[in-house]
């Protein structure tokens, strides 16, 4: 797949995919938004990916939150979806026996349920994508790609593109390798790190994040979707891009994921 100049060329990515909604379903049937705000905030940027990787082949799909906030917070892959442990009940001074035997009973259904759905939650990644006052139409966009490049990476850890990271232990194949190694010697990353602290470093430079912010980059610019030319966010430029644009794709036709 040829990279895209947006100043110059429009990608139409429905040329060849379905426009019904018949057709849709199909490309994100493994997609599944948890509220209508999920699926009207962020539905379309999924139907954008859907034209450019084969969004069915994660082995689980993939459950979609969105959540507004006053601050900048930061969405997250995960997976599990969101399903948090009881907590146990606060007995208060003065209660009676009638309602301290009743919110033991609660706490105990509670646990029960949780316990019932586990073998569920722990099979269901998810994604959670916050939007806050200053989110515009691009950082939720990029967000979404950002969260399904970790999707697709861990794939229920059968198929991933940094097989090793998580569990398995066993190393990432030649296609992994090549990006990786051109990716970490792209100026723009070095400059990058150059101001982060120990930690920070360690994690944007983890090939696991690296992967995930190349990928949505790659997707914005198939997508025609203009770039901010921050580092943070967009981490390399556009001539790194070009460069790293037949590895990513490279890594995603080996594992059945990029559309033809």
């Amino acid at each position: 797949m040829k990279l895209v100049d947006c100043q110059t060329e429009q990608l139409n990515l429905w040329s060849s995919a379905p426009s019904t909604v018949e057709g849709c379903s199909t490309l994100l049937s493994k997609v599944k938004f948890k509220t209508n705000s999920a699926e009207s905030k962020l539905g379309e940027y999924f139907l954008e990916l859907a034209g450019l990787v084969n969004l069915s082949h994660l082995s689980n799909g993939v459950e979609v939150r969105y959540r507004s906030a006053k601050q900048n917070k930061q969405g997250h892959f995960s997976t599990m979806a969101h399903n948090p442990r009881p907590r146990r009940p606060t007995i208060y001074v003065g209660e009676t026996d009638q309602e301290v035997h009743a919110k033991v009973d609660r706490y105990k259904k509670a646990v029960k349920r949780y316990k019932n759905a586990l073998p569920d939650v722990l099979s269901q990644p998810e994604i959670l994508v916050i939007g806050n006052p200053a989110s515009t139409a691009l950082s939720l966009r990029m967000s979404v790609y950002h969260e399904v490049g970790h999707a697709l990476d861990w794939n229920e850890g059968q198929d991933k593109l940094w097989e090793g990271y998580y569990s398995t232990g066993r190393k990432p194949d030649e296609h992994s390798r090549r990006f990786i190694r051109q990716a970490r010697r792209m100026p723009s990353l070095e400059a990058a790190l150059a101001g982060y602290t120990r930690s920070q470093r360690r994690y944007f430079a983890s090939s696991i994040e690296i992967w995930a912010r190349a990928f949505s980059q790659w997707a914005g610019y198939q997508a025609c979707t203009p770039l901010p030319a921050e580092r943070y966010e967009h981490q390399f430029t556009v001539d790194e891009i070009v460069v790293l644009a037949p590895l990513i794709e490279a890594c995603l036709e080996n594992k059945g994921l990029l559309q033809k």
